[in-house]
C-alpha cells in the first residue's frame, strides 16, 4: 500500500467519529425548536406578571365561579377557566404575517372561521401551515397583523391571543398534534397534564376517555410505558385527543394528527373530530381527513 493512502478502517472509524462530534449539535437544534413555543408561553406569562403591578394579578372574577356553573364566555370577556362547556370561538386572520430567522416571511391572506366551524387548511410544505396555528394558538407571535378570538355574540369584537389570560387561553385554546406524547405514569395523570393542579375531576376525565371511545378499553388508573409504547397508534391519538378534551376547549387546533394512522384509524378518528360541537381547525395533507370538514382553505 502507498504511504499516502489511507487504510480503509480508519477512513470508517474517522467518519463514525465526525458523526458522533454531530449527534449532540443536531439533537441541540432540534430541542431549541421543540423550545420556541414553550418560550413564547413563558414571555406572554412574564408580560401579564409585569402588566399585574406588584399587588398582583385581581383574581376576584375567576376565584368566585363555582365549579361546575353555566356562564357565558362567548363574548371572551370572562377571566380564568372554566370547564362548563363553553359556547364555540371563532378566529379572524387580518394581514398576519410572520418572519422566520433565514426563511423569509410568510404572509397569510384574510380568513374567518365562524364559532363552531369544521375548517380544514391545506397546502404544500413548506407555505406555513403550522406557523399558522401556532400564530392562532397564541405559541408564537406575528411580525404584524393579528389573529382574533371571537365569540358568536360579538364577531366585529375579540381579542388577539396575547391579550387573554395564559391560563384562560390554555384552557380554550387545545392543539393536539404529530408531536403529541403520552408520558411513563397512568391514563389520569397524561389526561391531567398541562391542566391547572385540581383543576379536572375523575368524572371530567372519565367524560373525556368516553368521548372519544377509549373508556372500553383502558381506565384512568392503567399505568402507560415510556411515550405510550404499548398502545397503537389509534389509541394514543384517542388518548392525546382525550387530553386536549378534557378541558373543554372552545377551539380545537389539529396538526397532522392522522398522519401516521392507518386507514381504519384514520376514519374512526376523523369521524370523531366530526362529531365535536367546538370549533375544528384542522391541518392536514391527507384528503380523507379534510374532507367531512365544512370548508377546506388551501394556503
Amino acid at each position: 500500500m502507498p504511504e499516502s493512502a489511507v487504510a480503509p478502517e480508519m477512513v470508517a472509524a474517522a467518519v463514525t467519529l465526525a458523526m458522533m462530534s454531530l449527534a449532540p449539535l443536531i439533537g441541540a437544534a432540534d430541542t431549541l425548536g421543540k423550545l420556541h413555543p414553550l418560550q413564547a408561553s413563558a414571555a406572554r406569562v412574564a408580560a401579564q406578571l409585569d402588566d399585574a403591578g406588584p399587588a398582583g394579578p385581581d383574581t376576584t372574577a375567576s376565584s368566585t365561579t363555582p365549579r361546575g356553573h353555566d356562564h357565558d364566555d362567548a363574548a371572551l370577556h370572562t377571566p380564568g377557566p372554566t370547564l362548563a362547556a363553553p359556547a364555540p370561538w371563532g378566529v379572524r386572520v387580518s394581514g398576519l404575517r410572520h418572519r422566520h430567522p433565514g426563511r423569509g416571511e410568510l404572509r397569510y391572506p384574510e380568513i374567518t372561521v365562524r364559532p363552531g366551524e369544521h375548517v380544514a387548511i391545506t397546502g404544500p410544505s413548506g407555505v406555513g401551515k403550522t406557523t399558522l396555528i401556532n400564530l392562532v394558538a397564541g405559541l408564537w407571535r406575528p411580525s404584524a397583523g393579528e389573529a382574533v378570538l371571537f365569540g358568536a355574540d360579538d364577531p366585529e369584537s375579540g381579542r388577539s391571543p396575547e391579550k387573554i389570560p395564559e391560563e384562560e387561553l390554555r384552557a380554550r385554546v387545545a392543539v393536539v398534534d404529530q408531536e403529541s406524547r403520552l408520558f411513563r405514569g397512568t391514563v389520569a395523570q397524561n389526561l391531567r397534564l398541562g391542566a391547572p393542579e385540581g383543576a379536572l375531576t375523575k368524572a371530567d376525565l372519565h367524560h373525556a376517555l368516553a368521548a372519544v371511545e377509549a373508556d372500553e378499553w383502558i381506565s384512568l388508573d392503567d399505568e402507560l410505558g415510556e411515550t405510550g409504547l404499548r398502545l397503537s397508534g389509534g389509541q394514543r391519538a384517542r388518548l392525546c385527543l382525550a387530553r386536549a378534551l378534557a378541558r373543554r376547549p372552545a377551539l380545537l387546533i389539529l396538526d397532522e394528527v392522522t398522519a401516521s394512522l392507518d386507514a381504519e384509524s384514520e376514519a374512526d378518528i376523523t369521524a370523531l373530530i366530526r362529531s365535536l360541537d367546538c370549533t375544528v381547525l384542522t391541518v392536514s395533507h391527507r384528503a380523507s381527513t379534510v374532507a367531512s370538514s365544512d370548508r377546506i382553505i388551501a394556503l
